[in-house]
């Protein structure tokens, strides 16, 4: 962990630029995450606004800190298996 942050000081640039890809990328796998949830019946996600590219809704302030401060970030989007579609359900 002591990597990430002594590269701040070595190549500013190169932190900005992964902080921003990283985060980027986990707001559309996400989003990803949420909009297929809606296609098969789950509207939980976008019900608490999770049909959105907004780091803060999509990874939450600890995961934005610790994507800043150490370079680990996560996210998550709220689905509920029990109201999704199946080919059984459709049957």
């Amino acid at each position: 962990m002591s990597f990430f942050i002594s590269r701040i000081a070595e190549d500013p640039f190169y932190v900005v630029s992964w902080i921003v890809i990283v985060t980027f990328s986990i707001c559309v796998h996400e989003f990803a995450h949420a909009w297929m949830a809606l296609r098969l019946g789950d509207d939980t996600a976008a019900r608490e606004g999770h049909l959105s590219l907004n780091p803060l809704i999509q990874m939450g302030w600890m995961s934005l800190m610790l994507l800043a401060l150490f370079g680990i970030a996560w996210g998550s989007v709220p689905v509920d298996p029990r109201r999704l579609r199946t080919a059984a359900r459709a049957a």
